[in-house]
């Protein structure tokens, strides 16, 4: 047998697991769609281990995981400083405030924490700018003559470790006195606006073509998505090397044809393969709970290709059932 990845040749001990086609991390659905025999041991394992890893940990659909109800509080891990997903409070005295989430056994739910950072007040205003510890600027890196510092309460230090804190201030060339505590509760409070900041990068974006390749070797046969056709995606997909044209972008245009212009009625995930006007591209669309939608472009230039496209389907997270969509006909002058 083939892996329509690697392309290698193996007996059936190298095919011994499954893949599927929306990562299980993002759900565990009744009648769900996977892969058998088309995707080797070594390639699955890889995937998991990289692409299926970040996408899940790392990304704001990883987070809206917990979110969600698809997985569950206590499941909750965050990647600290390596994380690429960044959380700001939106309001309150403790706004543009760097925060995480941490799981509370007492509370059995996710609670906002800050990072240890200094907040240093704007000049003719009420807000602060915060700088976390451990990426504090340097003296080249920060106008001090941007920030009010006449003001008693000039700084907020988010942590107790207040000689740091002075040590940190004293490279940029300010003094900082402990004065009184400038809240006495180490989480925030419950509610509060929240601004979520996530970097969708290139191993974001393979694990998203990923996701788009295993829907389109679910409708067809291993030979035929082995075609040269889709060696550009599969390269990107195994070892990030990618043409010089993007393979995969993201827009907010829902995917359904009936959901409103703002505020999507569904949730879950959904995952569409077809062919663009011109019949020489396969395209496909991914939106993980149906946030973000991911256009990623499986072969380009090619009108010999015989493969089965024209295929959706909408994983419900409401009940973790599975439905097929069926095509809708386009509005004369609506965009695809």
């Amino acid at each position: 047998m083939k892996c329509i990845y690697c392309k290698e040749d193996k007996d059936a001990n190298g095919f011994s697991g499954r893949e599927h086609i929306v990562p299980e991390s993002f759900g565990a659905f009744r009648h769900n769609l996977v892969l058998q025999n088309k995707v080797c041991d070594n390639c699955n394992s890889r995937f998991g281990s990289t692409l299926d890893l970040r996408l899940a940990r790392d990304t704001y659909e990883g987070f809206y995981r917990h979110q969600s109800g698809v997985r569950q509080p206590a499941e909750y891990r965050h990647l600290g400083q390596r994380s690429t997903i960044m959380f700001r409070i939106g309001e309150g005295r403790l706004k543009n405030a760097y925060a995480f989430f941490e799981y509370s056994p007492h509370s059995g739910r996710l609670e906002l924490r800050p990072l240890e950072q200094i907040g240093i007040k704007r000049r003719d205003s009420d807000e602060y700018d915060f700088f976390t510890f451990s990426r504090f600027p340097s003296p080249g890196e920060i106008n001090t003559d941007a920030y009010d510092l006449d003001q008693r309460d000039c700084f907020v230090v988010l942590s107790d470790r207040f000689d740091e804190a002075r040590r940190l201030l004293a490279t940029i060339g300010l003094e900082f006195g402990q004065g009184s505590p400038f809240t006495s509760s180490s989480s925030a409070a419950e509610g509060v606006l929240l601004q979520v900041v996530s970097t969708i990068d290139d191993t974001v974006r393979r694990a998203i073509a990923k996701i788009a390749f295993n829907y389109l070797a679910y409708w067809n046969a291993t030979e035929a998505v082995c075609h040269e056709a889709f060696d550009p995606v599969r390269a990107f997909i195994v070892a990030g090397v990618g043409p010089p044209i993007p393979l995969v972008y993201h827009g907010n245009k829902a995917i359904l044809g009936d959901e409103p212009q703002a505020g999507k009625v569904r949730e879950g995930h959904i995952v569409t393969v077809h062919w663009n006007d011109y019949h020489d591209a396969v395209l496909s669309n991914v939106s993980l709970f149906n946030t973000l939608t991911y256009h990623v472009l499986l072969a380009v230039e090619h009108t010999d290709l015989r493969v089965t496209v024209g295929k959706g389907h909408f994983w419900n997270t409401a009940d973790m059932s599975v439905w097929e969509l069926a095509a809708g006909r386009r509005s004369q002058g609506e965009e695809p």
